[in-house]
């Protein structure tokens, strides 16, 4: 699993995994970068982005790109 959140790019897609003390997710879930923000699947991008990049990292362990796989 990654860690690395400042390599990611606009438009890059990532499977986050949340902690334990995540309020808004409590399973993995997919999202997509833009200028430091992540739009979670299954929301309405209008209301605004789920994560802020600091959100990110207090709320979520890591994350894979789509097509990564966590023993790669």
């Amino acid at each position: 699993m990654r860690q690395d959140f400042d390599a990611l790019r606009d438009g890059d897609r990532v499977t986050l995994y949340p902690l334990p003390t995540n309020p808004l997710h409590n399973k993995p879930v997919r999202a997509s970068y833009q200028s430091g923000f992540f739009y979670c699947d299954e929301t309405d991008p209008m209301d605004g982005p789920d994560y802020y990049l600091r959100d990110v990292l207090a709320y979520n362990e890591g994350f894979l790109m789509d097509g990564e796989h966590a023993n790669s």
